[in-house]
């Protein structure tokens, strides 16, 4: 699996993976039991938007690809935000491609799209345009937060705002060593603790997206839960942060100067409430404490999905309440730590 990376003007993958062809076993049209084993290149550049999802150069045109340029056979329909949020959507693709014989009946739900890199020169396209359609889903199943396509552009100040669905844990002390490391994962969310080596601990494709030094990621976990105990938000800068070489998604290395702005509770902020919000937060933060569903249970740890009904209707939605609160926290977090925000943007 690659990062698919989609904008109003290109579409693509800046890196291949470890600069070099990557090798998938596809599934045949006839039956999901007959395989075939491919190795082809994918990423190493990008194709303007109106042109993605076409057949690959050289293709529908008998063959005319001769320099300066290549005639490109259109897309069926251009690319457009529908398919955008579409793509960024699906997140139980991963379960179709792995579970086919499970969850065969969702594999209509499920995009595709053809797919062809940009050559080099001397290479040649590879196979037919029948052997390259890809299935595409959900950016968390790789890559959720930005942060790695802002190095593959080199950033030299980086802002995350780690939209975590899991509070971070209040029972551990993050600041002394920890029995285990899978017992502390589950309390952090995936797309954070993957920067820092430990992809492998999660049932994604997250493996390989260590940038960060992992003796950084204690003490980062350390200064968020301080901050938060003593009511304030989880924003911690680390101006000179290592990046390390990862030839997966080709970034050179070097240092970044990173802003984390982790998501978790705020007292300063919950106190600085009218009262009879503040009543409404007490009042139904413990309600449900796993998984139930209530209008601020959790707040501002909302559900990603079934957080208002346990229905399919309207199952990924969140209603004006508790996206005004959730946005009132996060203006409460830039005004309270201008300085830094000022300094980071400026």
């Amino acid at each position: 699996a690659i990062g698919l990376q989609m904008s109003p003007d290109y579409i693509g993958s800046p890196a291949r993976p470890k600069d070099a062809a990557v090798a998938y076993t596809r599934s045949s049209t006839v039956g999901f039991l007959q395989k075939e084993e491919l190795t082809l290149h994918v990423g190493g550049g990008f194709v303007e938007t109106f042109a993605f999802g076409g057949l690959p150069p050289g293709f529908g045109q008998d063959g005319d690809c001769a320099p300066p340029g290549c005639l490109l056979p259109p897309p069926e329909k251009p690319w457009r935000l529908a398919n955008f949020l579409g793509v960024s959507s699906v997140g139980f693709a991963k379960a179709v491609t792995e579970e086919y014989s499970l969850f065969s009946s969702y594999e209509k739900y499920v995009p595709k799209t053809n797919y062809w890199p940009p050559l080099r020169p001397g290479e040649q396209v590879e196979n037919t345009s029948t052997t390259l359609k890809y299935r595409l889903g959900d950016g968390g199943h790789i890559e959720n937060s930005g942060v790695i396509a802002m190095l593959q552009r080199r950033a030299k100040k980086i802002v995350w705002w780690v939209s975590s669905f899991k509070p971070l844990p209040d029972h551990i002390d993050l600041c002394a060593a920890w029995e285990s490391d899978a017992e502390l994962l589950k309390h952090v969310v995936d797309q954070f603790y993957d920067k820092f080596g430990y992809g492998d601990h999660s049932g994604d494709f997250l493996s390989n997206n260590q940038v960060f030094p992992k003796k950084e990621f204690a003490a980062i976990l350390c200064d968020m839960q301080r901050l938060i105990k003593n009511g304030k938000p989880a924003v911690v800068r680390r101006p000179a942060m290592k990046v390390l070489k990862n030839k997966w998604w080709g970034i050179a290395g070097g240092t970044v100067d990173i802003l984390f702005v982790y998501l978790a509770r705020c007292g300063a902020f919950e106190s600085s409430l009218p009262l009879d919000t503040k009543m409404a937060i007490e009042e139904q933060r413990f309600i449900w404490p796993e998984s139930a569903h209530g209008s601020l249970n959790r707040f501002p740890i909302y559900l990603t999905v079934f957080h208002n009904t346990k229905g399919l209707e309207d199952f990924i939605s969140l209603n004006a309440l508790q996206i005004n609160l959730l946005a009132a926290q996060a203006e409460y977090t830039v005004k309270v730590n201008a300085r830094l925000f000022a300094e980071m943007l400026s």
